[in-house]
């Protein structure tokens, strides 16, 4: 059976909002070198990813807003991490 990655602290708005704001995301690991990022911010916050090869070398790339506080549309603002 394949690992179920779970992150109770980013699954869903609540306990999103619980979390400190910071400029440092707060990661998931979901494979070796790629990780999920949820920024809290004052506002809104939003999903990254960041990838690293294991030798130095790394980018991370925003890429939408977290339905905070305004409902997913599918396009700039995402959904909340899916539940196994």
């Amino acid at each position: 059976m394949a690992r179920q990655i779970r992150a109770p602290k980013l699954e869903n708005r609540t306990s999103r909002l619980k979390l400190a704001a910071r400029r440092k995301p707060y990661f998931v690991l979901l494979s070796p070198g790629i990780s999920l990022g949820y920024r809290r911010n004052v506002g809104a916050g939003s999903w990254s990813v960041k990838s690293s090869d294991g030798h130095g070398s790394a980018w991370l790339k925003a890429f939408g807003l977290a339905d905070d506080f305004e409902n997913s549309n599918g396009a700039a603002v995402l959904e909340t991490l899916p539940t196994p």
